[in-house]
């Protein structure tokens, strides 16, 4: 399935600058190197960057706009099991994890070593913006890291207001959940 691709290196001097110009937002140098359609939009790096993921790292969001126009792969996973969903998050980048929800990055995939989901990731660090846009994007609220489900990790990390969302999101789910449910007759 093209939305579980993984990313491999393969050393390229294009590669590089496509990765550079998102990383730094030269968006003229960006399109330039995309029109050509001389680099793959997904090339990865030697560090296992590939340009969607080091531009959500860095905030680039106008450099977001464009990988994802020109068909990156918005769920491309590192060698580590990360995605650029997972960057946006750890670092405190809405607007990017914003742009990447909107291209239907899925919010539950967990990292290949931790399993750290993208909502464990904003839990952890109390980005009350960032939890409300995952579950607003279905993010489950029983996936387990750790043992700990997404409630507990908030609780233990002292983020309040994310358990408070969180406690009233899985209150909601259960009621939708009775409302579909066929009466007894």
């Amino acid at each position: 399935m093209e939305r579980e691709r993984r990313a491999a290196h393969v050393p390229s001097d294009l590669g590089e600058k496509l990765v550079d110009a998102a990383r730094t937002a030269d968006l003229v140098l960006l399109k330039r190197l995309l029109k050509s359609k001389s680099v793959d939009v997904d090339y990865v790096v030697a560090d296992g960057f590939s340009a969607l993921r080091l531009a959500c790292l860095n905030g680039q969001a106008s450099a977001v706009r464009v990988l994802l126009k020109a068909g990156a792969t918005v769920d491309l996973l590192s060698r580590g099991g990360i995605t650029a969903l997972h960057a946006a998050c750890c670092a405190n980048q809405v607007e990017c994890a914003e742009l990447l929800i909107g291209a239907k990055a899925t919010a539950d995939i967990p990292e290949q070593h931790s399993g750290v989901t993208a909502l464990a990731m904003a839990l952890h660090e109390n980005r009350a913006s960032l939890v409300r846009l995952l579950l607003d994007a279905n993010a489950s609220t029983d996936l387990r890291v750790g043992g700990a489900t997404p409630l507990e990790i908030a609780q233990t990390a002292g983020a309040t207001e994310c358990a408070a969302m969180l406690e009233a999101e899985e209150k909601a789910r259960r009621e939708a959940e009775l409302k579909e449910q066929p009466k007894a007759g």
